[in-house]
């Protein structure tokens, strides 16, 4: 695995548990809360709340053990046996596209950019950099939707920002319950400026008086 140093602003932390960046006792908006402020990604608020809590929990353990699959770190975990077809359904993945993880769930801030974000994966596939986004769903696996073109765009700003990283394909891969998964490759790389586009609407939004700052 090649070691990247990511280079993030001076003051950059990252609050896991509420989920929040901040550069300084500044927040920058994350990926998701850029896409949702300018409606290309569709709004969880109408998402009964312990609905939400449950599949967000889901995800999180999900992430979790692929995570430590990548790492390599699998045999020193005790793994809950309901994440097991989730993590057959990655690792049918990795081995079908020839996909080898370089930069595994890093919190980064862009140093232009007024945004921050936490990268899936980014690595290479048959030798060629790419950037892959995870998904889960309970039973069987879906084709990713359209929108999260958005949130691959955004993971490339930061990765080549942060990390010099730069991506010739963008991935998403839906993980399902049944132990299989759906992959879905994404090649309008205009969703960049689109992106960035968002990305300057919510900064105006920020500076009028919608800013989160920290203490």
């Amino acid at each position: 695995m090649k070691t990247f140093e990511i280079k993030n602003p001076a003051g950059f932390s990252f609050d896991p548990s509420a989920h929040i960046y901040r550069v300084g006792n500044i927040i920058r908006p994350g990926i998701n809360e850029c896409l949702e402020s300018v409606g290309l990604k569709p709004s969880l608020k109408m998402i009964a709340p312990d609905v939400l809590d449950f599949a967000r929990g889901r995800g999180k353990a999900i992430h979790a053990v692929c995570e430590i699959y990548d790492r390599g770190h699998l045999g020193q975990y005790e793994i809950d046996p309901r994440t097991e077809p989730y993590l057959d359904a990655w690792k049918d993945f990795r081995r079908d596209w020839s996909f080898e993880p370089e930069i595994i769930e890093t919190p980064m801030a862009h140093p232009i950019y007024q945004f921050a974000g936490t990268p899936d994966r980014a690595g290479t596939i048959e030798g060629k950099p790419a950037t892959v986004e995870i998904k889960t769903v309970s039973g069987t696996a879906s084709k990713p939707a359209d929108w999260v073109v958005f949130q691959l765009a955004a993971q490339e700003v930061l990765l080549e920002g942060c990390a010099g990283f730069e991506s010739s394909k963008r991935i998403a891969v839906c993980l399902g319950s049944d132990g299989r998964y759906f992959s879905r490759e994404y090649t309008d790389y205009t969703d960049k400026t689109l992106f960035l586009g968002a990305v300057g609407i919510v900064g105006w939004k920020y500076n009028h008086g919608g800013a989160r700052n920290g203490n």
